[in-house]
């Protein structure tokens, strides 16, 4: 996390699944569906269940002598940030914005700015929408 001298005692990991609602009840600005409309009848508590076995799968992989590079490259394919026009907003820092390039060896977001490359390992990013989108 940036000052490998200080250790992590744990990690907050918030994430949102559209799980049994109809996709039209959504108030959102983009197109988006729901583990309902693609699957049909959802278990939330099976759905939790699994979410968390495969994120404790993720968390062994990474622990591996490998480490982070063990999951990289299928990290890459799926985010859906890569490419597009990023604001991280940083707790205690100011907020970068630029182009998504790439994910670093250790996790870190790469983004483009015009004053160079940054690695960002914390923080909020948003995708930036064209007015077309």
């Amino acid at each position: 996390f940036g000052d490998d001298d200080v250790p992590v005692d744990y990690v907050v990991v918030g994430t949102g699944i559209n799980a049994d609602v109809d996709p039209a009840e959504l108030d959102v600005d983009r197109p988006t569906t729901t583990l309902r409309a693609e699957i049909d009848d959802v278990d939330r508590e099976r759905l939790a269940e699994r979410y968390r076995e495969s994120l404790v799968e993720r968390c062994a992989a990474v622990e591996t002598d490998d480490g982070f590079a063990s999951l990289l490259d299928e990290w890459r394919e799926r985010a859906v940030t890569l490419g597009s026009t990023v604001t991280v907003r940083r707790r205690g820092a100011g907020d970068v914005t630029g182009l998504a390039r790439d994910v670093s060896a250790r996790g870190g977001l790469l983004v483009e700015t015009e004053d160079g490359t940054v690695e960002l390992t914390e923080g909020e990013a948003s995708r930036v929408r064209s007015a077309s989108e």
